[in-house]
């Protein structure tokens, strides 16, 4: 018979072991697991998405995927609940995006993709039913929808110009309908009520056809639904209506100078095709929309880039907004769930769904985070406050010790291109781009921020838009360095401004130009008297601050193998300055780390990273270790974070991050902690000594 003494002692065991693994497993801000050596997530990964999603019946359940798998949120909290793994074969290179339906009884969930395949699963048992292999006739399947009753799936083939449905129960192709014309497959085609007709809307004018599904009669082309194009289509549920909401003849807007397109919202008699009603959009919102209704029929959420309108159909009242919209209407997948309560949204270039309170217009879970890539990131020089920087147009300055979001700077212009904190860590420069006034063209810029109250200071304009920034070790002088992308040839300019005022010091005329000859990769000399630029030719090259001269140039070749077996140049992507002497470059589509001596051009040593294509290389400030992300080089990326010891040439640590690129990193200042920023708009800060452990 066991004692009382032999049972506490298993318990406090237990208790000891439990608490343990508590204290290993370290949560982010938002009590979510931490990857293995990772301290702080600068932002969150719950509600990620790769395109479309569906709800679940019940009104609480979102559905999205991602990297191969359907994730299951609870819509209130953005919890992941559940998750199932696609069979869906992800190929070589593309960049994969999928879209997905749920039967309305919750019973069959059907998933598509690019890769031209569909697959359908039982939720009640969670197994798949078929996942047939994709004709190889089939372009692409950009989106799907399910009939009421489950059994039809329908998806358009826009490359082909076809609708194709299939039996959900065994996924056999029941019918392939053409169109004759290329459709939209970015928008969702609409099933009737009895499940007889879809709708699918034109790719490049503002028709319709309506197809019916068992293929008798031939499909019937409506011109006119829209002035320029439909964006959205959906039926009521008592299938008398179809709603359509779209682009309307281009409009000028505000200063005069602009011209864009205007929304329309439609509802048309669905037997006749004639228009019932178009609805009063507010003249100051433009452009065009999307919508989706509400199961009552009675409440219509309609997107318009800036904002988002909720409309009463049952009343001749003004619509509300919804806050903090953040969605542009093309590329939007905009659904409201089958209760009503709550609209969601994701879009191609973001990286997670939106969720709204319908009756309220308030997010329901709204983390701060970059909605797309972080593409760079600096510590303040004190180690205090980090800064990332995305392709969300955004800067988000954190808290370094606690991850605890301090401020959003947004660009309305473009991507943040380069960051750096200056004046005491009081101010923090941005290059990014810019839109031209009174235009849709973009341009270069270089912006100055007070780091507290997140003011603008200065802006200077740079005529190209792709702008790197680089501070003297003085703090005087600010090198720009961009590419003009515009001019055929995507000569470099390298600039120096005044980085209290943003005014330029000088427009310095670089020796060498051309495309081939671009610099991916530069860094101030410790004098800071010149530069030293990695450059696409295989070059790095020693500039004079002053004259642009090329004061040294080594040529610092990397090769690949190409698809004939044949050994190519590979140009350099990223290079970490160890000393005046030493540089470390790698390529994108090479497979090595090579040391080499700048004075000489002697190769010094060679390491091998852990994947073939080096994305980012980062050098600590002791220039004792260099960090690099590394992947496979395409989609899927699996991508691994190695550190390595310079005087050694030994690999310290090898990290797996999964299935997100990595091309923004840095170390902080004292060298103890090493940011990486990734594709899904998540940074992760990592302790150097946990990752050698």
């Amino acid at each position: 018979m066991r004692s009382r003494f032999t049972d506490l002692g298993c318990f406090l065991a237990s208790y000891l072991l439990l608490t343990t693994h508590a204290q290993a497993q370290k949560l982010d801000n938002y009590g979510d697991p931490l990857p293995p050596g990772a301290v702080l997530r600068l932002g969150s990964t719950r509600l990620a998405a790769s395109g479309g999603f569906t709800w679940l019946p019940d009104g609480k359940t979102l559905v999205t995927a991602k990297h191969g798998k359907v994730l299951f949120w609870d819509a209130t909290t953005g919890r992941l609940t559940k998750e199932l793994t696609t069979p869906i074969v992800v190929p070589d290179g593309m960049s994969f995006r999928y879209d997905l339906a749920c039967s309305a009884d919750g019973k069959k969930l059907v998933c598509a993709g690019l890769t031209k395949q569909i697959c359908v699963w039982n939720l009640e048992t969670g197994k798949v039913l078929l996942s047939p292999v994709p004709d190889k006739h089939y372009k692409s399947l950009e989106t799907v929808a399910m009939d009421s009753m489950g059994t039809i799936i329908a998806a358009v083939d826009d490359a082909a110009g076809d609708v194709k449905f299939w039996e959900s129960y065994n996924c056999g192709l029941y019918k392939i309908i053409s169109l004759r014309t290329r459709y939209d497959g970015n928008v969702t085609p609409a099933f009737s009520a009895n499940g007889k007709i879809v709708a699918v809307a034109a790719a490049r004018d503002g028709s319709i056809m309506l197809a019916p599904v068992d293929g008798v009669e031939p499909p019937k082309r409506i011109e006119g639904v829209h002035d320029v194009r439909v964006h959205s289509l959906a039926f009521t549920k008592d299938g008398a209506h179809l709603v359509s909401a779209g682009a309307g003849a281009p409009q000028v807007v505000k200063d005069g100078l602009r011209e864009t397109d205007r929304p329309q919202i439609r509802i048309w008699n669905a037997a006749t095709m004639k228009m019932i009603r178009e609805l009063p959009v507010p003249p100051d919102v433009s452009g065009g929309c999307l919508a989706t209704l509400a199961p009552d029929d009675k409440t219509l959420i309609s997107l318009h880039g800036d904002r988002t309108l909720v409309w009463d159909l049952s009343a001749d009242i003004p619509p509300r907004a919804l806050e903090a919209w953040g969605f542009p209407t093309s590329g939007t997948k905009l659904r409201i769930d089958p209760l009503g309560k709550y609209v969601a949204a994701t879009h191609l270039s973001k990286m997670y769904a939106g969720i709204w309170d319908v009756a309220t217009g308030k997010p329901l879970f709204a983390p701060q985070r970059h909605s797309s890539f972080v593409t760079t990131a600096a510590f303040s020089k004190q180690g205090r406050t980090i800064a990332t920087g995305g392709a969300d147009n955004a800067v988000h300055l954190w808290n370094a010790q606690t991850g605890e979001h301090l401020r959003t700077i947004r660009n309305e212009g473009g991507w943040i291109r380069g960051l750096a904190f200056h004046d005491g860590d009081h101010r923090l420069l941005v290059s990014a781009e810019a839109i031209v006034p009174g235009t849709l063209e973009s341009r270069g810029a270089l912006l100055g921020f007070d780091v507290t109250t997140g003011q603008k200071l200065f802006e200077s304009e740079l005529p190209e838009r792709g702008a790197a920034l680089s501070l003297s070790p003085t703090e005087t002088l600010l090198a720009v360095v961009s590419r003009n992308v515009d001019d055929g040839g995507g000569s470099t300019k390298l600039r120096l401004f005044d980085p209290f005022s943003g005014r330029k010091s000088a427009d310095v005329g670089l020796a060498f130009t051309g495309f081939e000859n671009s610099i991916t990769d530069f860094h101030w000399s410790v004098d800071g008297k010149s530069l030293l630029a990695a450059c696409e030719d295989n070059a790095v090259r020693r500039i004079d601050a002053k004259t642009g001269e090329v004061l040294e140039q080594i040529a610092v070749p990397h090769l690949t193998i190409d698809h004939l077996g044949n050994a190519v140049k590979a140009s350099v992507q990223s290079a970490v300055f160890l000393s005046p002497e030493r540089v470390v470059t790698g390529s994108m589509m090479g497979s090595e780390l090579i040391c080499w001596n700048l004075l000489t051009g002697a190769k010094l040593w060679t390491v091998q990273p852990p994947q073939v294509s080096v994305r980012k290389l980062a050098g600590s400030p002791n220039g004792k270790l260099v960090a690099c992300t590394s992947t496979i080089g395409h989609e899927p990326y699996f991508t691994h974070l190695s550190l390595w010891d310079v005087a050694t040439q030994k690999q310290l640590a090898d990290v797996e991050l999964g299935q997100e690129d990595a091309y923004a990193m840095t170390f902080s200042p004292d060298g103890k902690r090493l940011l990486v920023g990734f594709t899904d708009g998540n940074a992760l800060v990592y302790d150097v000594a946990g990752m050698k452990d």
